[in-house]
């Protein structure tokens, strides 16, 4: 048995902010294709979960299905189980629900009507099936069985009106998210546009090209957004010999980090830069923890992201070949004649022992860069999330050489024979691929920032 969510499902937004609207209508299905003794087995499951109306369901299925008498009894017991608790249960609930949302409240109020509409749907899906089924169907299989006796109403035009109640109740829950956008959008901060813009976000979900909530969200959420201006990393003297490795960071950082989010975005190095020139600002020494100079004078910026290399090393290492190792093989080696136990002459195969005498070699290298980062508010210049960044790259190459029979040889080292001994990567490569590592792992930071404000 599985719910299909027929409209929209949401997620909910971080602690503190406000959760998105659930209004999902509830949709019960059977597996289709299915027999009658599957749907009778899954109708007794569900019974036993407290499921009725996914249980009568299946057994309503399995009744219309069943041929031989085992099933018809089954399906029958099935029903008289679930049905009566079900529809009792249902009526139950929907009085309550209809009590809680008689008049519109919030986005509850279209929530508790969507699980009407829900409750009355399945009773109308398996009460179709069950008007449907000929009287000789609820006929007792064996004498000493019950009749099947079940009150089946029809419940479509209640359907019908629950239905209506609720798209109304969507309409009202739009004009209500729009009303409240409305309202935030009054402010010129940051925090209550990006609000705004979720309430008119939730506006078009409700009831899709609702008045002017796009032109309305796309102002709101602009002004919401938090854009992340990225500076040129600095390069200490140190790492400098292997070029300018912070410029390269930063490039690498932009070019790879996700920009796909509602409410973050970048502000890439040749606009920041211009931006820098335009307001003749000086905000280098940004690294320098006591320093945010002229960062609070940047406009059109939320937070700037800046960094440092520090370090970059390369080493290299070669091994083994000190010891020889044998490896032997037996190999056929033409034919040979020989006379059998009753004395006739034969011919076989004849096989030797060849050797092969082998030393292994391994190479490896590794480059390592270390840097740091810190996100600051332009407003205030107050750090908002700083840490170290470190990139690594590691090669390694393994060969052999031999002496001997190749014949002898294995097939893996065959295959490292053949590897030859290798070049080492320049040392130049492996620290601009750790460097590149570097800027990977920088994008992990801030994407857990950027996950924080930008959704």
């Amino acid at each position: 048995m599985k719910k299909i969510g027929v409209l929209l499902s949401f997620m909910f937004i971080a602690a503190g902010l406000l959760a998105q609207p659930n209004f999902i209508i509830e949709r019960y299905s059977v597996k289709p294709g299915k027999k009658a003794g599957n749907y009778n087995n899954e109708a007794g499951r569900l019974f036993k979960k407290g499921q009725y109306n996914a249980a009568t369901l299946n057994a309503a299925h399995a009744l219309r299905l069943a041929v031989k008498k085992g099933q018809i009894r089954e399906a029958q017991s099935r029903l008289l189980d679930s049905y009566d608790r079900a529809v009792q249960e249902n009526l139950s609930n929907i009085e309550a629900l209809k009590a809680s949302s008689a008049t519109f409240v919030n986005d509850q109020t279209v929530t508790d009507r969507a699980k009407i509409v829900s409750l009355y749907q399945v009773m109308v899906d398996y009460n179709r099936i069950l008007s449907g089924l000929p009287p000789s169907a609820f006929d007792p299989v064996k004498k000493k069985d019950p009749k099947l006796n079940l009150d089946i109403q029809d419940f479509t035009g209640d359907l019908q009106e629950a239905m209506t109640r609720y798209n109304e109740g969507k309409k009202e829950a739009a004009a209500w998210h729009y009303q409240q956008g409305r309202d935030l959008a009054r402010s010129s901060e940051l925090e209550a546009n990006k609000q705004a813009a979720r309430h008119f976000r939730w506006a078009m979900e409700y009831v899709p090209g609702f008045e002017d909530a796009q032109d309305w969200y796309d102002k709101t959420r602009k002004l919401g957004t938090t854009r992340m201006g990225v500076m040129s990393f600095e390069t200490s003297s140190q790492p400098s010999q292997y070029g300018d490795l912070g410029a390269i960071a930063a490039d690498e950082f932009i070019a790879k980090m996700p920009n796909d989010y509602e409410f973050f975005e970048l502000v890439t190095r040749d606009q920041l830069d211009l931006v820098i020139r335009e307001q003749q600002l000086n905000i280098s020494g940004l690294m320098d923890e006591t320093s945010t100079t002229e960062v609070g004078q940047l406009k059109g910026v939320n937070v700037l992201l800046v960094g440092k290399i520090t370090s970059a090393s390369q080493d290299r290492q070669q091994g083994g070949g000190d010891q020889l190792y044998k490896e032997e093989k037996e190999i056929a080696d033409g034919k040979e004649k020989y006379v059998d136990s009753e004395g006739n002459e034969k011919t076989r195969t004849k096989y030797k022992t060849v050797t092969a005498y082998v030393r292994f070699y391994n190479k490896s290298a590794n480059g390592n860069v270390t840097g740091s980062f810190k996100i600051l508010d332009v407003k205030t210049g107050t750090i908002l999330k700083a840490g170290a960044i470190v990139g690594n790259y590691n090669w390694t190459h393994r060969w052999a050489t031999f002496t001997g029979d190749e014949r002898a040889l294995s097939s893996a080292t065959r295959s490292l024979v053949n590897n030859g001994h290798g070049e080492f990567p320049s040392r130049n490569k492996m620290v601009l691929n750790a460097n590149e590592d570097l800027a990977h792992n920088l994008i992990e930071k801030v994407k857990e920032y950027a996950d924080e404000i930008g959704k």
